[in-house]
C-alpha cells in the first residue's frame, strides 16, 4: 500500500509538475505574445509616423512646387503683356510713320502735279511762240519781198 500511496503521490506530483510547467509555458507564451504584440504595435506606430511624415514632406514639396509654378506663370503673363504692349506700340509707330510719309508723299505729288501743269503751260506757250515766230518769218519774207519789189521799182 505504501507503494500505491507513493505511486499515487508521484503521479500527483508529476501531474502537478506537468500542469505547473505547462502553466508556466503558457504564461511565457502570453508574456512573449504580449511582448511580440507590443513590438509589432511599436513597429506599426513607427511606420505610421514615418508615413505621416512622408505625406507631410510630399505635401510641403507639392505646395512649394505649386507656388513656383504660380510664380512662373505670373512672370510669363507679365512678359507676354509687355511683349504685346511692345508689339502694339511698334504697330502704332509704323502706322504713324506711314501716315506722316503718306502726307509728305501727297505733298510731293501735289508739287509734281504743279510742275507738270507748269510744263504743259510752258509747252503751250512755246508752241504759240513757235507759231508766232513762223508767222513773223513769213511776214518778214513778205516784207522783204515787198522791200525788194520797191527797190527794183525805184531802181
Amino acid at each position: 500500500m505504501l507503494q500505491l500511496a507513493l505511486g499515487f503521490l508521484v503521479g500527483v506530483l508529476a501531474t502537478m509538475a506537468f500542469v505547473w510547467t505547462r502553466e508556466r509555458s503558457s504564461r511565457r507564451s502570453v508574456v512573449e505574445g504580449d511582448a511580440a504584440a507590443d513590438l509589432l504595435s511599436s513597429q506599426l506606430a513607427d511606420a505610421l509616423n514615418a508615413s505621416e511624415q512622408a505625406v507631410r514632406v510630399q505635401a510641403a514639396d507639392a505646395k512649394r512646387e505649386r507656388e513656383e509654378v504660380d510664380l512662373r506663370v505670373a512672370r510669363m503673363r507679365r512678359e507676354n503683356e509687355e511683349l504685346v504692349r511692345a508689339v502694339n506700340q511698334r504697330c502704332d509707330d509704323i502706322k504713324a510713320a506711314a501716315l506722316r510719309n503718306s502726307g509728305s508723299i501727297a505733298g510731293e505729288i501735289e508739287r509734281l502735279l504743279g510742275l507738270a501743269k507748269t510744263f504743259e503751260r510752258w509747252h503751250e506757250e512755246m508752241n504759240l511762240l513757235v507759231a508766232h515766230n513762223r508767222e513773223m518769218h513769213a511776214k518778214s519774207e513778205e516784207f522783204g519781198a515787198i522791200v525788194q519789189q520797191v527797190k527794183e521799182a525805184l531802181a
